[in-house]
């Protein structure tokens, strides 16, 4: 939170701050609200790569559960980084 409020707060003020957040919040609720009817048609706790290769057709479904695998683990490697840099500043 406190990377992108100095960013926000620079470029739109409050206001954007404000109106960011609760975009923010609608679509991560619809994430959730999509995840969780996911895992309960197939309950693991493999996560968002087995859905890929669930839903994948039969010639996507490998490149694409390698890549939102992947992908899942630069995100966290991201949040893991961006709290120590703040934390170290």
């Amino acid at each position: 939170m406190a990377g992108v409020m100095g960013m926000v707060l620079g470029a739109g003020g409050p206001v954007a701050f404000i109106y960011g957040f609760i975009f923010c919040v609608l679509c991560n609720l619809c994430i959730t609200a999509s995840l969780g009817e996911l895992a309960s048609i197939w309950p693991t706790a493999g996560g968002q790569y087995h859905y890929a290769y669930m839903l994948g057709s039969e010639r996507w479904k490998r490149i694409s559960s390698f890549t939102v695998g992947w992908l899942s683990i630069v995100g966290w490697l991201t949040l893991v980084t961006t709290a120590a840099y703040f934390a170290g500043k």
